[in-house]
């Protein structure tokens, strides 16, 4: 009994007139009000006491029921799930009062086994609502729909020839559900659900096949979530018997064709068994050509597309891209009707034309595939889950682009791409190639800017992606080569040998791990070139260089013509054959390097990015051959390349500082062989600009001072002015104190400090400079360095300490002559003969440790004093 009837009938009417304003008018107010809220309580617990007449409990059980469908519907983020549970189990519930009061396809499904409702029309019922619920009503009604429909499978009888299709509907609203809300567990039980369904048919059935490849589908789908591999396992081998029960007459044969290839495809990336690529495009072709009118080929010919570029990716076959690009662009966006897959059409076009752009060049390949990347992005809601890979590859696309445009707004975007991948939906599943992207772009801005942070930054976030990658991923190869180039770019900035020698053993490991036949074999093998050969330019180590001739000579003969990659590699090559010139003065490896250098600026166009430090690099190799052989014509020729590589190099790019240096010491050579006193000038005008723009800490500044004093020396010479001789001076003292600086540049500072003040009859400043280069004598020999490397060392001070204990006697200071001549004995006789001294016994006590000293004194011995820069080159590879 009610205590008050017309308070009962006053909240019944209240919370209909909710559901009323809202079903017609879309009105909220009053669906989602806290008095509203206060009604529904009260008379839930009136229901729930039991005290209702069967008509007063059913108007009450069916308002709350609206009222909870409603608010479902109206603000699904907030309470959707709890709220569409609870108005099913109030629908349920009222089945059981007044049936006639629920809407028919929920009375089907609710209704109980033992109700006149038949099976089949529960079946027909929950296919209705799953309609509604993924194409009409939209998403709200997942979770109705997943409630009602488990109820519907629980109450249908094991035996009924239709169960099977209920279980399938079942599987594709949890599949549904997945979708939009990426929950793990209603992937796992659409899976469960699709093995049920195919259990209770038997061989023949007519929905065996059905069942088969919705079965292969799922698995696909949890492998890719979930990684396992018995997943791909049960994809391929439902996905093969699907085909063979699928008559070739059939339009939905091409589709599960697609599935199985997209499952071979996935398979090889967990395999790394290039036969898997091979069934993966055999099965995309014979789908092609067995399709019959009306198949759906756009799963096809997109999944073809991946496999295709995944054989070129492994094997290097051109055929292989052309033809993967060629279907995708096949698949007018227009005919695509799934988002997801419009998605990721986008995204393998893009990678593929990416890919192509790498070996060809061509500009327009790599504008498209950014074009395809910003699409995919922009049909792709914010919460996807590959979200964040997607934002990947635009990352990547919009730092390869910078070597074509290096517009600062593309680097910003770029790095941005990355920042958000790192936050996005699925940033998990890219966490390596986020990464390694970020430190890329994070590189380039320190190449632009000389900040030692952002370098720092950018070391740290590639070092971070090979840490976290697999070593049998395939893409573990260009993980650690990214990381390779970041530490020897830090390595020019801050002149740490440590950088180096991290990037070489990276870049190794890099070749180590790339099969035979990797499509970026020879880029690994052109890195590793070049990182030698800035060791050997560093530490004098002939090794090093006879191994980057080796290793660059095979990158460039594994290079096709047409590739666009073979002008790096042959400048990089050039460069060490110019180092093997300078050790064996020789005229045919001198023309060796000028050829190759020549070659690699031909194949340069004007405006490429890299086009300046070609011509900087042939520069050099024409001015030395000049100094070893003495033809003019070499010198103007250098002087003139040297002007377009300045005129052709970015106002930021750091290199800039260089070739004006570079170009100020051929001027300063030029005038020593011409006379001319205005190219003289213009070298000290371009020295001191150098020295201007470029910070106290730049590791070359020591080398820019050091050409500096060279020309103001000269000039002294010529015309006698007091002030060029204190200005060169002041700029040799500089040097021989740069801490900073290389130790041969320091010794060869103050000897030739020495030397100026002996001229002048200075001998006490003469025999103080002397004395500066004599001390820092036995840091410029080591174990680090090979015998051959230290006799190199030792014969290039040759005299050093006889011209010291000259001055120091005329100076009258014969103690200290005699200590100069010792000290440099025994550096001569520790270095070559390795007598028992206290580094001996370290050696014999505490090898590890002995080591260690080896290695910091190494990080202390730094070339020579040279006219020219050491040859700058780089590659940038991202994650394909």
């Amino acid at each position: 009994m009610i205590a008050d009837p017309d308070l009962f009938s006053n909240s019944v009417a209240a919370i209909r007139t909710c559901v009323v304003a809202f079903t017609h008018r879309r009105e909220l107010d009053g669906l989602l009000a806290d008095e509203t809220s206060q009604i529904a309580g009260e008379l839930l617990r009136l229901v729930q006491s039991g005290h209702l007449e069967r008509v007063g409990l059913a108007e009450a059980v069916e308002a709350l029921a609206w009222l909870h469908w409603c608010r479902a519907e109206a603000d699904p983020a907030t309470h959707g799930r709890i709220n569409f549970r609870t108005a099913v189990q109030l629908f349920q519930r009222l089945t059981a009062i007044d049936v006639d009061r629920i809407p028919q396809p929920l009375r089907l499904i609710l209704a109980a086994p033992s109700t006149e409702v038949e099976d089949n029309q529960r079946v027909d019922a929950a296919h209705a609502l799953v309609h509604l619920s993924l194409n009409g009503l939209g998403a709200w009604m997942l979770d109705g729909a997943v409630e009602a429909i488990r109820i519907g499978v629980a109450g249908t009888s094991r035996a009924h020839p239709d169960r099977d299709r209920l279980l399938d509907i079942f599987g594709r609203v949890l599949r549904g559900r997945f979708s939009r809300d990426g929950r793990i567990d209603d992937l796992e039980e659409a899976l469960s659900a699709a093995r049920a369904a195919l259990a209770v048919t038997y061989d023949g059935h007519p929905r065996q096949a059905m069942h088969l490849a919705n079965l292969s589908s799922l698995a696909l789908l949890r492998f890719g979530c979930l990684g396992q591999s018995t997943d791909l396992d049960e994809a391929i081998s439902s996905g093969r018997a699907c085909v063979a029960l699928i008559p070739t007459s059939d339009p939905n044969r091409a589709s599960v064709m697609a599935n199985l290839c997209a499952a071979f495809t996935a398979r090889f990336g967990d395999s790394h068994a290039v036969e898997d690529l091979d069934e993966a495009v055999q099965i995309g072709r014979d789908a092609l050509r067995t399709a019959v009118k009306g198949a759906d080929l756009a799963p096809v010919l997109v999944n073809l597309g991946q496999a295709l570029r995944g054989r070129y990716v492994r094997t290097g076959a051109a055929v292989d891209l052309d033809e993967a690009i060629a279907h995708l662009r096949a698949v007018r966006p227009g005919n695509i009707n799934d988002l997801h897959n419009l998605t990721a059409r986008s995204s393998i076009l893009g990678n593929a034309l990416l890919s192509r752009f790498r070996r060809n060049g061509t500009t327009d390949d790599l504008t498209e595939a950014t074009d395809c990347f910003r699409s995919a992005l922009a049909t792709m809601p914010h919460d996807h889950i590959n979200r964040a890979g997607l934002l990947v590859q635009l990352g990547t696309a919009l730092e390869i682009r910078l070597d074509q445009e290096a517009t600062a707004e593309g680097l910003d975007e770029a790095i941005a791409a990355y920042e958000e991948a790192l936050i996005a939906p699925g940033a998990e599943s890219v966490r390596v190639g986020c990464r390694t992207g970020l430190g890329n772009a994070l590189r380039i801005r320190y190449e632009r800017t000389g900040v030692l942070d952002i370098g720092q930054a950018a070391v740290q976030a590639l070092r971070e992606a090979v840490d976290l990658a697999d070593p049998k991923d395939p893409d573990f190869p260009i993980y650690a080569s990214n990381l390779s180039n970041g530490l020897r770019r830090l390595f020019e900035g801050t002149g740490a040998r440590v950088h180096l020698d991290d990037s070489i053993t990276f870049i190794r490991a890099a070749i180590e791990a790339a099969p035979q036949g990797h499509v970026l074999r020879t880029t690994f093998l052109s890195n590793l070139g070049l990182a030698l050969q800035a060791r050997a330019d560093w530490t004098g180590e002939l090794a090093d260089s006879e191994e980057a001739i080796a290793v660059g000579s095979a990158a460039v003969d594994a290079t096709a013509a047409d590739d666009h990659s073979l002008a790096l590699r042959q400048s990089n090559l050039g460069n060490s054959l110019l180092h093997r010139f300078e050790l064996s003065g020789e005229l045919a490896h001198a023309d060796d390097a000028v050829e190759m250098l020549r070659a690699a600026v031909d194949a340069t166009p004007i405006g490429h990015p890299d086009r300046a430090l070609r011509l900087s690099n042939l520069s050099g190799s024409l001015q030395a051959r000049h100094d070893r052989f003495n033809e003019l014509r070499d010198l103007a020729e250098a002087v003139v390349l040297l002007r377009d590589a300045v005129g052709a190099s970015l106002v930021f790019d750091p290199a800039r500082a260089v070739y004006l240096s570079n170009l100020g010491v051929a001027l300063r050579q030029l005038a020593v062989r011409t006379g001319e006193r205005a190219a003289l000038d213009e070298s000290i005008d371009i020295a001191r600009s150098v020295l201007s723009s470029t910070s106290a800490e730049h590791s070359r500044r020591g080398l820019f001072l050091a050409n500096l004093a060279e020309a103001m020396r000269l000039r002294f010479g010529r015309d006698g002015e007091p002030d060029d001789l204190r200005e060169a001076i002041a700029a040799w003292n500089a040097t021989s104190l740069m801490t900073s600086a290389a130790v041969s540049t320091r010794v060869q500072a103050a000897a030739v400090l020495g030397r100026t003040h002996a001229d002048l009859g200075q001998w006490q400043s003469a025999a103080d400079a002397y004395g500066a280069a004599v001390e820092l004598l036995p840091l410029t020999t080591g174990r680090a360095l090979s015998r051959r490397s230290s006799e190199r060392a030792l014969q290039r001070r040759n005299g050093l300490a006889t011209h010291a204990a000259a001055c120091m006697l005329a100076a009258d200071r014969p103690q200290a002559a005699v200590e100069a001549l010792e000290r440099s004995r025994s550096v001569l006789w520790g270095s070559q003969l390795d007598t028992r001294d206290a580094a001996t016994v370290l050696r014999e006590a505490a090898p590890d440790l002995a080591e260690r000293l080896d290695e910091l004194r190494a990080y202390l011995i730094e070339p020579d004093l040279a006219t020219i820069d050491v040859r700058w080159a780089h590659v940038s590879i991202g994650p394909d």
